[in-house]
Parts: structure tokens; sequence; C-alpha cells
């Protein structure tokens, strides 16, 4: 993983972390830390992904456009379940 995904994690799970104490106003058990880290890293893949897929020519002529338009929809789609899991009470 590189540095810049790294900073993106940490910052991430940092803003979970916050909105679960601040606006919340509860203590995070530790099954719900794991899951809000987990859940990051399932954001940070998947933007990576898309970035990927979007950006690179070789990968879309490698894969075809069916293809890639089947994986962006499946990427977004890890993305939003994420983001529910990290938001979820």
């Amino acid at each position: 993983m590189s540095s810049t995904k790294l900073i993106l994690l940490a910052v991430l799970i940092v803003v979970c972390v916050t909105y679960h104490l601040v606006v919340k106003i509860r203590k995070l058990s530790l099954a719900q830390f794991v899951n809000v880290t987990t859940s990051a890293s399932g954001v940070i893949a998947g933007s990576s992904t898309i970035y990927t897929l979007i950006t690179s020519q070789q990968v879309r002529s490698l894969l075809g456009e069916d293809v890639v338009i089947t994986l962006f929809v499946g990427v977004a789609a890890v993305i939003w379940v994420s983001i529910q899991q990290m938001l979820k009470p």
C-alpha cells in the first residue's frame, strides 16, 4: 500500500471514529472500531480501483469496456456498503 493510501486510510478512520464519539456521543466497542477500520479500507481500496479503471488506458484495453463497466458498478457497490457499515449505529 502506498503512503498516500495509508494517509487517506488514517484520515478516514479518524473522521469516522470522531463522528461516532462526538455526533453519536457514545463509546466505540472493539467490534465497532474493527468495523470502522475494515470499512475504511474498503472505501480506500474501492476508490483506488475506480481511479485505476478511469485513468489507465492499459487496463481498459486489456479488460474490455464491458468488463470495466461491470467492475466499476461492483466497486461502487463495495464503497457504498463500506460507507453504510461505517455510519451504522
